[in-house]
């Protein structure tokens, strides 16, 4: 949706050169708010969903941060041009899943399921980083 709309191409606009866009004329702070307002939304209604699934919130529902962390990163691999993009994301979150479940299936600790979405999240970190340095220096 973002990489079809005007909305979301004046996005791309904006994070990638932002001196160019101002100069054709965009509202860098509008746009910006918006984004953030709108990542606030999503935010607020997964929270919801969240706590509809779990019938409430629980001191112990917080441990998925990690596993969000890792689904992000893992979408930005899984695109052509190393950005964040919806069906890279649907992908790392089904690869995720698999992994954690398949962990749960073997009874492995959840103490190794952090620790292999950790792995997970600083070798994706040092691939895209390498990349990008053989990107820049060709």
């Amino acid at each position: 949706m973002i990489q079809h709309s005007a909305f979301g191409l004046r996005l791309y606009a904006i994070g990638e050169y932002p001196q160019a866009a101002e100069a054709a004329g965009l509202n860098l702070r509008r746009y910006v708010f918006a984004s953030y307002l709108i990542a606030g939304g999503c935010a607020a209604i997964a929270a919801f969903c969240s706590a509809a699934f779990f019938s409430g919130s629980t001191t112990g529902s917080g441990d998925m941060l990690l596993s969000v962390v890792a689904i992000a990163f893992l979408g930005v691999v899984f695109s052509r041009r190393l950005t964040a993009n919806i069906p890279g994301t649907l992908l790392a979150t089904l690869l995720l899943g698999f992994l954690i479940n398949g962990f749960q299936l073997l009874n492995i600790s959840s103490f190794w399921v952090n620790g292999v979405q950790g792995v997970l999240i600083l070798l994706v970190v040092a691939f895209s980083g390498a990349l990008g340095r053989r990107e820049g220096e060709q």
